[in-house]
């Protein structure tokens, strides 16, 4: 093998690597839920599953929300940060 053959090899390794990693540190949560209890710097929804999860709110999605509706939400988490809305939509 020459040695474009093995950094074009390495350059494959190295992304599939990121991929994975990328796939294992992010997660992206889409449901429908119902809100169970708001506060002002969170909110803890109920899947339909019966799980709950608390997931961290801004000033403006505070006044947006009302508890007991019912919303579709896409939430986004990892390790570095707690979970939060990326979307949310009454239903």
């Amino acid at each position: 093998m020459n040695r474009k053959t093995i950094t074009i090899i390495l350059l494959i390794l190295v992304l599939l690597f990121f991929g994975f990693y990328y796939q294992n540190v992010f997660s992206k949560t889409v449901a429908e839920v119902n809100i169970v209890e708001k506060n002002i710097e969170y909110v803890i929804v109920k899947f339909e599953d019966g799980s709950e999860k608390k997931v961290n709110v801004n000033d403006q999605e505070t006044n947006s929300i009302n508890t007991g509706n019912k919303y579709f939400v896409v939430i986004y988490e990892n390790l570095l940060r707690k979970p939060f809305f990326h979307e949310i939509k009454a239903i």
